[in-house]
């Protein structure tokens, strides 16, 4: 009976894990020379796995697949990650780096399989999160590792500003393309709930640490996705407006609380 449940999805499932391996091994052969050009290999598996992350909803038809999915990639990437041992060893680079804690390839394969769950596979509410998840983080790392001259002053890590306005940007495409390919609203809607959507994950994507943001990223997209969509745009704009105005308050407020402790040594 459970063999013939999951026999359909055999297939696709093992040929998903296939390429994640031969992704990293591939990427592995690939000459690392400084922390920029490993963390340019790391996001290409980025990339590439979450690319073919957005096939699911015309895959699997189950949450309980794409979550025992996860769990076999989690436990690949756990391997590369923690056991030792010459081919392992090169093939961690492309997993996880050494200079910075992060847990972001463990997170990801969890963040697919609850946004899947939650969102029942419908295409709309999956596909945007996990777009974002793809391209807006990958860029926003990128984008920080080249041009990130301007670091975030009160995060206990390393953040841009130039980083995060890479993925604001690249969150809004993704969302209003996501919205329009496979959503029912009217324009305005889609550019309305699509500025929220950008908001919040940028938001998450600057204040989570050592990679947490591959989780709450796609979680805190598909939860705008299925509260919001019926908004009005005016209270809609409401939202926009508070989302922007807040983390400029929060800022403010702990450089006064920063400069009230330097004037007190």
């Amino acid at each position: 009976m459970i063999g013939h449940y999951f026999q359909p999805f055999i297939v696709p499932a093992l040929m998903i894990l296939f390429v994640l391996m031969a992704m990293i091994k591939v990427l592995s052969h690939i000459p690392a020379t400084s922390d920029t050009t490993k963390e340019y290999v790391r996001k290409t598996l980025h990339v590439s796995m979450g690319s073919i992350c957005l096939s699911f909803p015309w895959l699997f038809q189950s949450g309980l697949v794409v979550s025992l999915l996860a769990f076999l990639s989690t436990s690949i990437l756990w391997i590369i990650r923690y056991c030792k041992g010459f081919v392992l060893g090169k093939m961690k680079s492309v997993v996880c780096s050494d200079s910075r804690k992060s847990y972001g390839e463990l997170y990801f394969p969890a963040a697919v399989a609850l946004t899947f769950a939650v969102s029942g596979g419908e295409p709309v509410l999956y596909i945007v999160p996990i777009a974002i998840l793809t391209f807006a983080d990958a860029s926003s790392a990128l984008f920080g590792i080249r041009w990130g001259k301007h670091p975030f002053k009160y995060l206990p890590f390393k953040k841009s500003y130039e980083g995060s306005l890479a993925f604001f940007f690249v969150s809004f495409i993704v969302s209003v393309l996501g919205l329009a390919a496979f959503g029912e609203m009217d324009t305005r809607h889609i550019f309305m709930v699509s500025a929220v959507v950008t908001a919040v994950t940028t938001l998450l994507e600057a204040a989570c640490p050592e990679g947490l943001d591959n989780l709450m990223i796609p979680l805190g997209a598909l939860f705008i996705l299925k509260t919001h969509s019926l908004l009005s745009v005016e209270d809609l704009a409401i939202r926009l407006v508070v989302l922007t105005t807040l983390p400029f308050l929060l800022l403010l407020n702990q450089r006064r609380l920063n400069l009230q402790s330097e004037s007190l040594r």
